[in-house]
């Protein structure tokens, strides 16, 4: 942190700002909306389990884990999103203009019908997701309604992650804050309407929470079109049908990576929640409510992952590679820090946030380690965020997915299960390999940044 400080403001600024013909974007003003957005998107499934945590534990059980499904799609469709958002910042930097505005066209149409197809899929397949978790008897059934629920959401939620893709990629991050908090007052409406309110039966219980969700989605997705319209995006039909497969074959090569590594640790968490069956009944609940809170202690180095992600995207894009080096060195400077001390407030607050959730006693004395553990997990993730994200935008995924795979695999799956189980350590077994998973991602990643191998690997 001294190096920070004893950079004066003007030069911190310049490194923090990419100026090219299409205008100058600056770190802080990219992430400072993304963290409000991140923000009232994870409160989506807080604010669901919270209210049914007061309908009854086996809603607030079934609701927590289907929420690790919708996760997946999430990341599925944040993932490619993010591929596309790295695919134009990289044709933009390259100055490549009407070939970015292609690009966006394509890239909206691939999200839209990908939307439209895990609609059906999800709402087929839940039960056969609801039975593979270990779930049964009543939580079983309220996790399928609650999936099935949900899966109307999302080809919305898949066209609103392009369109805020696109307009971050250009610059306009605060008129996204507001979708996320209009999408979040309506669901937390529609929640406490069906839990407290609701007569009529498929608008009650956790049925009346899944549909409140994805009514607040479709809102949402609305209003993202709307705010892109008056952006002024300009966008462009490809000038021919190779072309567009061109440009979804390469946004798919930058995102899917990411959607694999992502989506490997949820599912790895899908995973670690189905061994708590076998720790107790109150266990599965605790897991739920930990991570509901924990997730908020990442946030901040999430955001400054991604925005940085979009200026490394333009400075790749242009060639200027030292300009790349000294941003990502100064972002992870401000993230670690930034997590550890967000962490340590969220241990120190464990029993009044807890109490949002449960007045279960074993659970909140289980707290306590758990939460001090995570506090070195949230530092190793403060590197890790933004020296993948710097991986990303500058097209160097493959390697890093498989390190991601293995690790979540054999860390957080492998030895959690062994330190749980076999070693007796319960639940906390499952947090100290999430931690050992983290700082393999932590090292790796910024091993690799640091060989400059990523320099290579720009083809537009």
């Amino acid at each position: 942190m001294k190096t920070i400080f004893k950079k004066s403001s003007g030069e911190l600024r310049d490194i923090l700002t990419v100026t090219n013909s299409t205008g100058s974007l600056n770190l802080i003003t990219l992430a400072i909306p993304m963290f409000f957005e991140v923000i009232f998107n994870f409160m989506i499934g807080t604010v669901s389990t919270i209210v049914l945590s007061g309908y009854s534990d086996d809603a607030a059980a079934a609701t927590g884990m289907a929420s690790i499904v919708m996760n997946l799609f999430s990341i599925l469709f944040t993932g490619i999103a993010g591929g596309c958002s790295v695919l134009v910042s990289n044709l933009i930097g390259a100055e490549r203009i009407r070939k970015a505005r292609s690009a966006c066209f394509s890239l909206m149409l691939l999200l839209a019908t990908l939307g439209l197809v895990c609609t059906g899929v999800l709402w087929f397949g839940a039960p056969s997701i609801a039975t593979w978790m270990n779930l049964t008897g009543d939580v079983h059934n309220m996790a399928v309604i609650y999936l099935r629920g949900r899966s109307l959401e999302l080809v919305f939620l898949a066209s609103n992650s392009i369109l805020i893709a696109l307009m971050r990629c250009h610059g306009y991050t605060r008129s996204t804050v507001f979708i996320g908090a209009t999408v979040n007052v309506i669901n937390v409406l529609c929640s406490i309407y069906a839990v407290y309110y609701a007569n009529i039966e498929v608008l009650s219980g956790v049925s009346g929470v899944a549909l409140g969700a994805a009514l607040s989605r479709l809102i949402g997705c609305s209003i993202a079109i709307i705010l892109f319209l008056r952006c002024k995006i300009k966008i462009a039909v490809p000038e021919s049908f190779r072309e567009f497969c061109a440009l979804v074959k390469r946004a798919l090569f930058l995102g899917i990576p990411t959607c694999i590594s992502n989506g490997s640790f949820t599912f790895s968490q899908i995973v670690t929640n189905s061994f708590t069956v076998l720790l107790g009944a109150h266990v599965g609940p605790a897991k739920v409510y930990f991570t509901n809170i924990l997730c908020y202690a990442y946030v901040f180095s999430n955001c400054a992952g991604v925005a940085n992600s979009i200026l490394i995207g333009r400075l790749c894009g242009a060639g200027d590679h030292q300009h790349a080096k000294k941003l990502t060195g100064t972002v992870v400077k401000f993230t670690v820090p930034a997590n550890a001390t967000i962490s340590v407030l969220i241990f120190l607050l464990r029993v009044p946030l807890l109490s949002l959730f449960t007045d279960n006693q074993a659970i909140i004395n289980m707290s306590f380690g758990i939460m001090l553990v995570d506090i070195i997990v949230e530092i190793a993730r403060g590197v890790s965020h933004v020296y993948e994200s710097s991986l990303r935008a500058a097209n160097d995924v493959a390697l890093t997915m498989v390190v991601t795979l293995v690790s979540s695999w054999v860390f957080s799956v492998g030895l959690g299960y062994f330190l749980a189980i076999p070693c007796h350590m319960g639940l906390m077994g499952f947090w100290v390999a999430l931690a050992v998973d983290e700082f393999v991602r932590a090292a790796y990643t910024y091993l690799r940044w640091k060989s400059n191998r990523w320099s290579t690997k720009i083809k537009l």
